[in-house]
């Protein structure tokens, strides 16, 4: 049997946790949908980021939050991020669930904002699970 050499043995693993450290750095750094898609969670999970995305004004992460072709549901995103309402002490609970949809209601304190009328102090969000495993928004609103 043959032993590396120590200095070869030093490179790789050197190599190795540079490799490493690169990995986590860029991992960390993904942002966006693809990012989203990335992590799963739960209904009541998958609300709270669609929140805290509305709040940090971020236009994409709040459509990627949504099932391919109820993005629409979100007319107040063409008014532009300035104009989107914040919501303060956001709670959210879960509802009704089956192995592809789910409800979660959540309450909040919404701010005055052009796009989106009144405030309003809750929702209910109704989520199907892609076949990913993501819970995606199909509707929202107080019905």
């Amino acid at each position: 049997m043959v032993c590396p050499r120590p200095s070869l043995l030093i490179f790789a693993c050197g190599a190795l946790a540079a490799a490493c450290g690169t990995a986590g750095s860029v991992s960390g750094a993904v942002t966006g949908p693809a990012a989203a898609q990335q992590v799963p969670r739960t209904p009541v999970q998958a609300a709270l980021a669609w929140f805290r995305a509305i709040d940090a004004k971020d236009g994409p992460q709040v459509l990627a939050a949504f099932a391919p072709g109820n993005a629409s549901a979100t007319s107040w995103h063409a008014w532009g991020p300035a104009a989107w309402p914040t919501f303060s002490a956001v709670r959210c609970k879960g509802g009704t669930r089956t192995p592809t949809t789910a409800t979660v209601l959540c309450t909040f304190s919404e701010s005055q904002a052009p796009s989106a009328g009144n405030p309003v102090g809750f929702w209910s969000v109704s989520f199907v699970r892609a076949p990913h495993g993501r819970w995606l928004i199909d509707n929202y609103g107080q019905g």
